[in-house]
């Protein structure tokens, strides 16, 4: 799953062929990715491209699942990876990951 720059939405990529586009996903055993040579195309051309996506199992409800929260985010001119908003700290996984727009929020999950 990634933020489509162009429709202004998330694409569902599965094997490497688009699925679907969506507002809002709701992902478990979530993976945070970021492609070094993107990034650094990125760096380079001052050209944004997707080279940071999110992989892991789509769960259909979104209600009831957390016990804790952290805001995730990623700007490629300030980090090399996913980062919690609060801490600057890396995040590389999480056991849930909902993302409507561009608002990504992960945690861990009370019942799955």
């Amino acid at each position: 799953m990634y933020y489509n720059l162009h429709k202004k939405c998330l694409s569902v990529r599965y094997k490497g062929i688009v699925i679907a586009h969506t507002r809002q996903i709701v992902l478990t055993d979530a993976k945070f990715h970021v492609q070094p040579a993107g990034r650094e195309k990125v760096l380079r051309e001052k050209k944004k491209n997707v080279h940071a996506y999110v992989s892991g199992k789509l769960k259909e409800s979104f209600q009831d699942i957390w016990t804790a929260k952290q805001y995730v985010s990623y700007n490629p001119y300030k980090n090399k990876t996913f980062v919690d908003k609060l801490t600057n700290k890396t995040v590389t996984s999480a056991e849930v990951v909902h993302i409507a727009d561009r608002v990504i929020t992960a945690g861990t999950a009370d019942r799955i």
